[in-house]
């Protein structure tokens, strides 16, 4: 996966230091820990492209990096509402956006694999309307790639919940510049959604 490259700056002297917003490759992303490391997850799977999309789900498969995310997200996902901080809010927006990207970029087997599917599940009867957009939006992009997806939400009777949710969202409106941090009050920026059955953003 390409990355920003070091050159003179403009004054002639040094380096250019690496941007903070960058798409990282998997094991990078592996390397960080604790909430710090939602931002760069985040801004990673909302920006990659190409080719870059298959080696980052397939690195991201030898990590347990959804996995840590996504017991982030539960940790707020558990508190009641008037419990849960900014921060809090953060982290949820930033997990449940991700995986609405990684689902939409091939990843459906691994957010499954690292309990992805249970958590947007959940999310659907979160109090935060910009959580139950992206649990929306995720199990759509889940659900139109894969029956098992489908068949786990009809079993644990989140159909109709979801077919509720799905008349007030509208439809998403692909957004070719997506925003990772959308106010988690007012709802968020649309990230790249496709249709049912479709694989790329």
């Amino acid at each position: 996966m390409a990355e920003p490259s070091a050159g003179a700056d403009s004054s002639g002297g040094g380096t250019l230091s690496k941007p903070t917003e960058y798409v990282h490759t998997a094991e990078e992303l592996a390397a960080m820990s604790g909430p710090d490391s939602l931002a760069p997850l985040s801004y990673t799977l909302a920006h990659v492209v190409g080719v870059d999309e298959q080696e980052l789900v397939s690195g991201l498969r030898q990590t347990d990096v959804v996995q840590r995310a996504v017991e982030m997200a539960k940790e707020q996902l558990i508190m009641p509402k008037e419990e849960v901080t900014k921060h809090g809010q953060d982290v949820l927006c930033k997990v449940f956006g991700g995986l609405v990207n990684l689902a939409c970029i091939g990843g459906v087997e691994l957010v499954k694999e690292q309990d992805g599917l249970d958590l947007m599940i959940d999310g659907m009867q979160a109090d935060l309307y910009a959580v139950r957009y992206f649990a929306v939006a995720g199990l759509q992009n889940m659900c139109g790639q894969d029956y098992e997806c489908a068949w786990r939400v009809v079993q644990t009777d989140s159909e109709p919940l979801l077919q509720e949710l799905l008349k007030t969202t509208g439809k998403p409106t692909p957004n070719p510049n997506p925003k990772p941090d959308p106010d988690p009050n007012t709802g968020p920026d649309p990230h790249p959604i496709p249709h049912q059955g479709a694989t790329s953003r």
